[in-house]
């Protein structure tokens, strides 16, 4: 179990895991792994229990839409407000997720520190030789800093933060089946220039490849 899991309830539920809320710690578990999907899921967790706990109001009242499960007992907000919920967190559009909105999500919570300045405490040369060696699975942009450049110390004391989407979390949001996404072209989402530069060349294929296939299906 772990508290900073609420940000990433859209991607587990769109990946087939439901999910439970313990009222008494505000920590969140995962009670129904997705059919072949366990490993996947497990790894993706334990990455982000590395994370910041990025959540904010909004991503808490977007939750109960999505948590299946409350203290053990099934969620008392009836489909139909639950359903309201995920629309109005623009997450959704007539019952599939918007693919681009997950992906957004996806790299805008993905936080982390480190306890020691120039180093990564939590994902090691993961973290710190994105710029300098091929990571199989690691997707983000071409880093340009030398390894001891990243998590340097501020002028008043505290250690940067870094981004990185792990393999482990690209994983997770690559088991989500087509047929529980729909682009933002077919919904009202409108992608931003700031949106389209986070994400590199590849990326950006990549996208424009799903989108297709699901203007295609």
């Amino acid at each position: 179990m772990t508290n900073n899991l609420i940000p990433y309830a859209p991607i587990l539920c769109a990946a087939g895991a439901k999910l439970n809320f313990n009222s008494s710690d505000q920590t969140v578990n995962v009670v129904e792994y997705p059919k072949n999907r366990k490993k996947v899921v497990d790894d993706a967790i334990l990455d982000i229990s590395n994370f910041l706990n990025t959540k904010t109001p909004e991503d808490t009242l977007n939750f109960f839409g999505f948590v299946d499960y409350i203290d053990g007992q099934e969620n008392p907000l009836n489909i139909k407000t639950r359903n309201n919920i995920k629309d109005a967190s623009g997450l959704m559009r007539d019952g599939k997720f918007i693919l681009q909105e997950l992906s957004n999500l996806k790299v805008n919570k993905s936080w982390h520190t480190s306890e020691v300045a120039n180093q990564c405490s939590y994902f090691n040369t993961l973290c710190t030789n994105r710029g300098v060696e091929q990571v199989e699975g690691k997707r983000g942009r071409k880093a340009t800093r030398k390894p001891n450049e990243y998590h340097p110390l501020k002028s008043n004391g505290l250690i940067t933060r870094e981004q990185l989407v792990t393999p482990s979390l690209e994983a997770l949001w690559r088991a989500i089946p087509k047929e529980m996404v729909i682009s933002a072209i077919k919904s009202k989402t409108v992608l931003t220039i700031d949106d389209l530069s986070k994400y590199n060349k590849e990326e950006l294929e990549e996208l424009v490849a799903k989108i297709e296939e699901l203007q295609n299906a």
